[in-house]
């Protein structure tokens, strides 16, 4: 029981972590409209490099995360099977997931709770962006991480260490 929760857990992170992605994607394209309107106005200094950077940087980051969820769900499958080394990848996996969402979990809910910020380019984003956007991305990221954390200590209860040890494949001749 204790694996099959889990592997829907890992489903459920894995839809979760692509709703994640489009919010990163949707608030980089903010942050990107934000700086080059910061700079037309003479509030920043030239951010050419800054923007090449985390262009190059952004597309790093849907990669890792189409990785990772194509990662969950074929963990999920392989947890239900009873392969071990796929219990193993979960922690793995899992743990590496986790580390992207807790931080913009951490500065979500303080930027929510400080108000208004001084910077222009905080500013300019929080016109571009819905008033909803930081909510919901708040959202998606306890929920990711919840699903994660949630999915990874279930693989650790003694009754899923005897289900992974008995599950042995056939033999071929």
């Amino acid at each position: 029981m204790a694996v099959t929760v889990s592997s829907w857990l890992l489903g459920i992170g894995a839809l979760l972590s692509v709703a994640d992605l489009w919010l990163s994607h949707r608030g980089q394209q903010a942050r990107d409209e934000a700086y080059r309107a910061a700079v037309d106005a003479n509030e920043i200094e030239n951010a050419t490099a800054f923007a090449a950077v985390t262009a190059v940087e952004g597309l790093f980051i849907i990669l890792l995360w189409i990785i990772g969820a194509v990662l969950l769900v074929v963990i999920a499958v392989q947890n239900l099977r009873g392969r071990s080394a796929s219990r193993n990848a979960t922690w793995m996996v899992s743990g590496l997931m986790l580390c992207c969402p807790s931080v913009r979990f951490a500065g979500l809910a303080a930027s929510l709770s400080d108000g208004d910020s001084t910077d222009p380019v905080d500013q300019r984003m929080n016109r571009i962006l819905p008033g909803w956007f930081g909510d919901v991305a708040l959202a998606v990221d306890f929920g990711l991480i919840a699903c994660l954390l949630s999915a990874a200590l279930l693989l650790t209860l003694r009754p899923v260490s005897r289900y992974f040890q008995s599950v042995r494949p056939s033999a071929e001749p």
